[in-house]
């Protein structure tokens, strides 16, 4: 009976341990910051350090990148790309 008892609570400490990894991880993975689009009319786009955007869009202002990231496009009508 021992043995058999033994043998569950390796099972269970392993899988506390393996779901507590997963939890930590889609935390780390969670603190990057994600937008599909930025648009902005009149105004400059930021995009800021840990963000991550698809598309990002100024009008009459620029689009900056400070760190983060632009998958796709950057536009800029009237103003620049930096």
């Amino acid at each position: 009976m021992q043995i058999k008892c033994n043998k569950i609570n390796k099972f269970l400490l392993a899988l506390l341990s393996a779901l507590l990894l997963l939890l930590l991880w889609g935390t780390a993975v969670a603190q990057q910051h994600s937008i599909t689009d930025m648009v902005k009319f009149g105004s400059d786009v930021t995009v800021a350090d840990s963000q991550v955007v698809k598309n990002a869009t100024a009008i009459s202002g620029s689009v900056m990148v400070e760190g983060g990231y632009i998958t796709k496009d950057a536009v800029a009508v009237g103003g620049d790309v930096i």
